[in-house]
């Protein structure tokens, strides 16, 4: 994958990620939900001008860029809490236009947001994703990522209810996914 670079979301950026926004196709849209179910011309516009200047003290963004076109093809965040006592955490998300699905891309930006992460000092990397997007639902636990709950009916899309999971991975390794469980039913039995 020597034609793919990974670089900060920077304002140079700003019009191409303008043309990743309007890329993404509802599908995607459905499932990455950050910027709204439908993004037209006026609505990339906008999230691109905010995305391309927000403060590294708020959120850091990456971008894989093809460099055979210059297209954007993927985009990560980790976004900081500005709760004292939360430092450590970071909510994470990760998007994959379309047309580069399903090529490892998704693998190789995870991977250096894990390591940005850990350099950072951060660690735990928090997420949700959706009960019925099992693709994700694999990609993050290929990676170590927990479920740390479940939070159902969360949203809704018309008549229809989508359950959310929250997902973290612990960057020390300290909480897996059994140590969660144990956790849990001792809770559960403790308030029964």
């Amino acid at each position: 994958m020597s034609h793919f670079e990974i670089v900060s979301l920077s304002p140079q950026y700003q019009e191409e990620f303008k043309n990743f926004l309007l890329r993404l196709d509802n599908k995607t849209l459905r499932n990455y939900t950050r910027f709204g179910t439908f993004i037209d011309e006026e609505a990339a516009e906008k999230i691109a001008a905010r995305m391309t200047k927000i403060e590294p003290e708020k959120e850091l963004g990456f971008i894989l860029i093809d460099k055979t076109n210059g297209r954007i093809a993927a985009y990560a965040h980790l976004e900081f809490f500005a709760k004292k006592g939360k430092e450590h955490v970071a909510r994470m998300g990760i998007v994959v236009s379309p047309e580069y699905q399903n090529m490892g891309l998704g693998k190789i930006l995870m991977k250096h947001i894990i390591g940005k992460a850990k350099e950072i000092g951060l660690t735990k990397i928090w997420l949700s994703v959706y009960l019925d997007n099992k693709v994700a639902l694999h990609f993050y636990k290929s990676f170590g990522f927990i479920i740390e709950g479940i939070f159902h009916k969360e949203e809704r899309e018309g008549k229809k209810f989508r359950d959310v999971v929250s997902m973290a991975l612990f960057l020390d390794g300290s909480i897996t996914q059994e140590k969660a469980i144990k956790k849990y039913l001792k809770v559960c039995r403790s308030v029964s």
